[in-house]
């Protein structure tokens, strides 16, 4: 890794190294090439779902039904639209990146700044040294940890390079080797204490709220679907008109499970030194298990995508009790799990490869 000297802060400038970005590169391509057919298409039935909606049909665009059926298209064209066209950008972006972007660092005693261009594009971020809690190794990535959350500083160098540089700015901002408790929990969770003085852990119950009432706008809209497919379906008297009806079904009960779920459902974690008690509850219906002794750890592991999967659990002679699991990104599980280890007496074990690295003078 190459570094200089520039008006008092060291900089390193990281590129994509490695053979296999190429292959990304021609997948992505390929793919691209596919996404124009599908945005093509989406933008014709939102067009043509447009025009029957106003009255008036399109030359050159397929006449679609008007009526719930022509509601029904104009908003799966919506959702396809707006999807599609998100993958699109992300796809071409990682593309641009992969074949000219150019992660420039400096750091020193005040701070890290990153300043990404790809081509004629430049983005900078600064981040202060009292926002900075930790550096981190990521499998293909290095991220600063923040008061705010994580932050991925570059993708860009080799495994070799961001070790080094990992190291440099632990280094040049005198980052300890073990960050300090936090003092609240990240954004997502809450805390309480029971009658008993004992803290209590769970899922934001604000969170639950608007996630069951989003579930529960998805059920009744695949409810409607399943009510106007199945109208369809006995006018028009052909067999495959039934086929959408089963497949949205199923799809509309398993809506309807989870938003029963989320609406009268729940799960909290009692802490205590050696012991977690596990509560989970549907409607008047309560469930404890207990872990003791217990013992707290982040696990890693990598799936048949080579997508990197994060488990935090709880240990106990009972089994394994999932906190919480997430792809790619473990900083909140770890957040949680540091709050929780020092009120269950223990240690949040860290896979090696977040670990903190050691400085050197």
């Amino acid at each position: 890794m190459n570094r200089t000297l520039e008006e008092g802060r060291w900089v390193v400038e990281l590129r994509p190294s490695g053979i296999g970005r190429w292959v990304s590169v021609a997948f992505l391509t390929f793919w691209l090439a596919g996404w124009v057919v599908g945005e093509a298409f989406g933008l014709t039935i939102l067009l043509a779902t447009l025009g029957a909606t106003a009255g008036f049909s399109i030359h050159g665009l397929p006449r679609v039904p008007s009526g719930g059926a022509g509601a029904a298209m104009f908003a799966f064209a919506v959702v396809w639209v707006g999807f599609w066209t998100l993958g699109g950008v992300g796809a071409a972006s990682a593309v641009l990146s992969m074949v000219w972007g150019v992660d420039r660092i400096l750091y020193d005693g005040a701070g890290v700044r990153r300043v990404s261009r790809t081509g004629p594009f430049t983005r900078t971020r600064d981040y202060p040294r009292d926002e900075v809690r930790g550096v981190s190794l990521r499998r293909t990535s290095l991220v600063l940890e923040t008061g705010r959350g994580v932050a991925t500083l570059t993708r860009f160098g080799s495994r070799a390079e961001l070790v080094e540089l990992r190291a440099e700015i632990e280094r040049a901002l005198a980052l300890g080797a073990e960050s300090p408790e936090p003092r609240d929990l990240p954004a997502g969770w809450e805390s309480a204490v029971d009658l008993e003085g004992i803290p209590v852990v769970q899922r934001s119950t604000a969170i639950r709220r608007r996630q069951a009432a989003f579930v529960s706008v998805l059920f009744a809209a695949l409810a409607a679907g399943v009510v106007t497919t199945t109208r369809a379906a006995l006018a028009g008297g052909s067999i495959t008109g039934w086929a959408p009806v089963p497949v949205l079904t199923v799809l509309a009960s398993a809506a309807l499970a989870a938003a029963g779920w989320l609406w009268l459902g729940g799960e909290a974690i009692r802490l205590r030194s050696g012991q977690a008690d596990v509560l989970r509850w549907f409607g008047s219906r309560k469930w404890l298990s207990t872990y003791s002794p217990v013992s707290i750890a982040l696990e890693h592991s990598v799936d048949s995508d080579g997508d990197d999967h994060y488990r935090l659990v709880l240990r106990g002679a009972q089994g394994k009790k999932t906190v919480g699991q997430t792809f790619h990104e473990p900083y909140e599980l770890q957040q949680v799990g540091r709050w929780m280890a020092p009120k269950l007496g223990c240690t949040l074990e860290l896979p090696s490869s977040m670990r903190p690295s050691r400085i050197s003078a």
